[in-house]
């Protein structure tokens, strides 16, 4: 069989290989299982015993790192095994960064050294790693979080990767902590993110290696999500020259979640609406594109953001007793429809009061035992769709200062327990971020 083609199929998914060209000699082996590993010469013809690999090596001159994925006839007989072989790849073919980087190739090596044909569907294992904060099961965030260091994820048909300028924290991590929307594990944490894309998979069009961006995370497919140095975009927008990446890190969830709930509500142009929690970081942004469509808008909000609301058009009172009276005062008549924003706190029924006694006039995010019971309307019982084909809108009314949502704290990602008890506390006031470039002080 002089002659006879070899043929590799290299499968994406795991991320880039580290890889490097080396002149070794011909008969030198270098193999790793887990943590045995054994150097030994090279005769013309070797089996690896332990991967059931056979064939002709040859003259060797490139060093790639593989993770096993898939048995293929009878040359792979287990899984699981990193290895490193010493392998010669014919050069007039394709580089081994051309195989790395863009993967579901072919390589076909007539080498005269080959004697028989081997035909192997493996996955490149990334070498290079990074920092991320997972959870392996559900629990209590403080108990199933930690930080870990694993592979860089490579970006699929479609995706891009982005080496992390901030990720925000929302109290969205922690329910999925706790087992909502269950899928593959481990998972990470940090749904919205902004960075430099570093990476870009097949089909991707109008974005390029070194532009800064904003958007979600592929948490559901991805085994790490924001609060990592890299992350993986299915959604993304560029971010404007006059626009902060820390701000459009946080404008991301809280204008997608304000966005799609005004649209589901029908907020249009001389409405009256009550946003009730205007000083949590949807509410916030709720009052303001809600504004932006020309409503008239009543905010419940604490302290801390009642002058800014104000400040930004909004009709401002407290929480607590009286709020019916003192929103009713407000109105001067009747409030249109009611989006609730805030932690659950029972006081869904005086939302229903205030929308006229109709409870379909009413939205809330957060309280849905209490919605199901009182025939109110909530997130999840709506069936809307992500709206992220609305990112390029959020960032253009961001850049020009229309829209925007205040941050309470920056934490490098080492500090990431830090900043998680006091999202946790309910006092976080803001987006809480966490800056992967950030030191420690």
């Amino acid at each position: 069989m002089e002659g006879a083609q070899q043929q590799f199929h290299w499968r994406r998914g795991v991320g880039r290989a580290a890889h490097s060209v080396a002149e070794l000699g011909d008969q030198r082996l270098l193999a790793f299982e887990k943590n045995l590993s054994f150097i030994g010469e090279m005769p013309e013809k070797r089996t690896f015993g332990h991967t059931g690999l056979r064939g002709n090596l040859g003259s060797r001159r490139l060093v790639k790192s593989f993770q096993c994925v898939q048995l293929e006839r009878r040359f792979l007989q287990t899984t699981s095994y990193l290895f490193t072989v010493l392998w010669q790849v014919h050069p007039l073919y394709l580089s081994v960064t051309d195989i790395l980087c863009y993967g579901d190739v072919s390589v076909t090596d007539t080498s005269s050294y080959v004697k028989s044909e081997v035909n192997m569907n493996v996955r490149v294992a990334s070498a290079e790693t990074m920092r991320a904060v997972r959870f392996h099961r559900f629990g209590e965030p403080s108990e199933v979080l930690r930080m870990e260091h694993v592979p860089v994820p490579h970006p699929e048909q479609g995706r891009i990767r982005v080496r992390v300028t901030a990720c925000a924290l929302n109290p969205a991590d922690w329910a999925l902590c706790r087992g909502l929307f269950p899928g593959d594990m481990p998972r990470g944490i940090g749904l919205d993110v902004s960075g430099i894309v570093d990476a870009v998979g097949n089909g991707v069009h109008g974005v390029e290696v070194g532009d800064a961006v904003f958007g979600p995370t592929d948490y559901a497919r991805c085994a790490s999500a924001g609060a990592a140095d890299r992350a993986v975009l299915a959604h993304w927008t560029l971010v404007p020259e006059n626009l902060s990446l820390d701000q459009a890190t946080a404008i991301t969830l809280s204008a997608e979640t304000a966005f799609r709930s005004l649209e589901s509500l029908e907020v249009d142009y001389g409405h009256t609406v009550l946003i009730n929690g205007a000083g949590t970081t949807v509410g916030f942004a709720a009052v303001q594109l809600a504004l932006s469509r020309g409503a008239r808008v009543i905010a419940t909000a604490g302290a801390t953001h009642s002058r800014k609301l104000a400040e930004l058009g909004a009709l401002v009172t407290n929480y607590g007793q009286g709020m019916v009276e003192r929103v009713n005062g407000l109105a001067k008549g009747d409030v249109d429809l009611v989006l609730d924003t805030a932690p659950p706190s029972g006081v869904l029924a005086d939302l229903v009061t205030i929308a006229g006694g109709d409870p379909k006039r009413v939205l809330t995010i957060t309280d849905f035992t209490a919605a199901d019971a009182l025939g109110v309307r909530h997130s999840f019982s709506e069936g809307h769709p992500p709206r992220w084909d609305k990112l390029g809108e959020f960032a253009h009314l961001a850049s020009r200062g229309k829209l925007y949502v205040p941050i309470a704290g920056v934490f490098p990602l080492d500090s990431w327990r830090q900043a998680m008890e006091v999202s946790l506390s309910g006092h976080a006031r803001g987006k809480l971020l966490l800056k992967p470039g950030m030191r420690q002080s």
